[in-house]
């Protein structure tokens, strides 16, 4: 095969064969990523041959942590952004706006950062409004 030359899934519907064999992949993780943090339930209605074969094989890939696939994807961008310090969770809170709503109705809102550890699958680090 030429140096350089796109190879194209034709008939390909698997995530991890794509990505082991070099096909175009057209990047779409970010929306895996947003899918699985975000929905506790998704019902998928696509008309045949519209992808939903490597969506389900790209979200069980996901799920039993196969990195190694993900390299140089989206989703690994937004993996490592959602592991930050206490910090930049409270930062994140403080730019997102995310308690505006609550103090104009009169509410207090208390800011807590966390940091979870996920080999151990413990709290790592934690404050409230800035306090450790």
């Amino acid at each position: 095969m030429e140096e350089g030359r796109r190879r194209y899934p034709i008939g390909i519907q698997t995530f991890e064969r794509m990505r082991r064999e070099g096909y175009v992949y057209i990047d779409k993780t970010n929306l895996v990523w947003r899918m699985a943090q975000v929905s506790p339930y998704v019902f998928l209605s696509r008309p045949r041959r519209f992808g939903k074969s490597l969506l389900t094989s790209t979200l069980k890939s996901y799920f039993q942590g196969e990195r190694e696939f993900f390299q140089g994807l989206r989703i690994m961008q937004l993996e490592l952004k959602t592991r930050g310090t206490v910090q930049e969770a409270l930062l994140q809170i403080d730019h997102g706006d995310y308690g505006l709503p609550y103090q104009t109705e009169g509410y207090r809102v208390v800011k807590a950062g966390l940091v979870f550890d996920i080999e151990s699958r413990s709290l790592k680090e934690w404050c409230v409004d800035g306090k450790e």
